[in-house]
């Protein structure tokens, strides 16, 4: 098999279940996830709960949808009740990373595994096809038990002497997620939800969890910047991971997945790698290498046997969102003066750990063009030149183009205003607000990476 290109879509699959963010019901689909029509939303009629684009999403979900249509009772609302109380390890990984909207969303997903399979018993031996050719289904996933076990200390002997301290040892997934669990058998041990799933056996149950926990996966909008909610892919739980990614999915606006790649040297399927920690957690981080222990993944990668190369994991991408967080509130020149640095620190360290290419670098890369354009743009603001915004861009486009591909919608866009920033870099009068550039680029930039992009990330 000859060499696989950069960018080249390598597989494209859709979710076995998906679950909106809250944060987007009533702005996109809940089957498909792209933004919903301004005049031609359908909602269903009976619940009035889920929206849908079109007549075939709310067909297509209509199987699934139908253990959660209810007049009676709101389904969400009975998740967001159950995890009002919800008591967690305050260490654990699952408090640290994860917000409310995680809880509802993987517990959704969990919920809708069982739904789906009690629809449809046969849809666990449904087969997907790779693409060396090969066929996999649901019940071929690999979820065994954690092998990594947590030492808890019993705190009421923490005051004796050494060999009187009782140590207890649970496997990290039920140390991290032991208490979503027990919330998530309330749930089903429900009479409303009984009704419609009847009992589940614990093996079944906790398979899906650790299925769930082992394998979903975010999907982001269109920039890379926001995740609009998860899904699992049944093709993707037969991909092995690594901390220094192959390939990487890639979303255009829905929850159709495209697997592309984004490095040289790949010449088979069996050869792909993706980054488990960051499509999972959404942080490529040294801190969240528990997040390969608790998921039974011993990683071999360069970076995880190399001492140096883990120094480079530091989380640049959270120092980044930290700043936006504390900046965001400040006017807009300061705001971009002090959000400049920590995205440079992030491209630096995102060069130095994945190369050159890799969808964190493109979405940096935004980021830092809408600030550097707002910046050039501000007469008070001496800092940025037009040969820096020049670099930005062409950086920008050379990333996008490997990890979205030429037939991107934004790649697209980017090769559009090519004459205007040729222009930009020869006339020293083109920046200024009544130049046809200016609006040009304005406009294609505010469309590739709105401000409400950015804004919303303050929430």
């Amino acid at each position: 098999m000859s060499e696989l290109q950069l960018s080249q879509s390598v597989l494209k699959c859709r979710p076995f279940v998906c679950a909106l963010k809250s944060t987007y019901k009533s702005l996109r689909c809940d089957y498909c996830f792209q933004n919903l029509p301004i005049d031609q939303t359908i909602r269903c009629e009976r619940c009035v709960k889920m929206w849908y684009c079109s007549d075939t999403c709310c067909i297509n979900d209509s199987i699934g949808h139908s253990f959660e249509c209810d007049v009676d009772y709101d389904l969400i609302q009975i998740i967001t009740d159950q995890f009002s109380c919800l008591d967690i390890r305050d260490e654990s990984d699952w408090c640290k990373f994860r917000d409310p909207d995680e809880w509802l969303t993987h517990t959704l997903l969990l919920l809708r595994v069982l739904f789906r399979m009690k629809a449809d018993p046969n849809c666990t031996t449904i087969d997907y096809q790779l693409p060396n050719g090969s066929t996999v289904c649901y019940d071929q996933i690999n979820a065994p038990l954690c092998e990594h076990m947590h030492r808890v200390y019993d705190e009421e002997d923490m005051s004796d002497k050494d060999n009187n301290l009782k140590i207890e040892l649970i496997d990290e997934i039920t140390y991290n997620f032991g208490a979503w669990l027990q919330v998530v058998k309330q749930i089903l041990d429900l009479n409303c939800i009984q009704t419609k799933l009847g009992v589940i056996t614990e093996e079944v149950l906790m398979r899906t969890f650790r299925i769930i926990i082992g394998y979903t996966l975010y999907v982001c909008d269109s920039t890379f910047l926001n995740d609009i909610g998860k899904a699992l892919y049944i093709e993707m739980c037969f991909i092995t991971h690594s901390c220094i990614p192959n390939c990487c999915p890639l979303f255009d606006g829905s929850n159709c997945l495209d697997l592309r790649i984004i490095s040289e040297g790949v010449t088979n399927f069996s050869q792909l790698r993706y980054d488990y920690q960051i499509e999972m957690t959404g942080y490529p981080a040294l801190d969240l290498f528990e997040s390969l222990i608790m998921r039974n993944i011993d990683c071999k990668c360069i970076k995880c046997c190399n001492p140096q190369i883990k120094e480079l994991s530091i989380n640049y991408n959270k120092n980044v969102l930290n700043a936006n967080l504390k900046y965001g509130n400040w006017p807009p020149l300061d705001y971009c003066q002090s959000m400049y640095e920590p995205i440079e620190d992030a491209l630096e360290s995102y060069d130095k750990l994945y190369g050159k290419h890799h969808p964190m670098i493109t979405a940096m890369l935004l980021w830092k063009i809408r600030i550097e354009w707002f910046m050039i743009n501000c007469e008070e603001d001496k800092d940025i030149t037009k040969e820096d915004l020049f670099s930005t861009y062409y950086k920008l486009r050379k990333s996008m183009s490997a990890t979205h591909g030429l037939d991107h919608i934004w790649s697209i866009k980017l090769r559009s205003i090519d004459k205007p920033f040729q222009q930009l870099m020869s006339d020293p009068n083109a920046i200024n607000t009544s130049s046809e550039y200016y609006d040009i680029i304005d406009n294609t930039i505010e469309q590739i990476i709105p401000r409400a992009v950015i804004n919303s990330k303050l929430s």
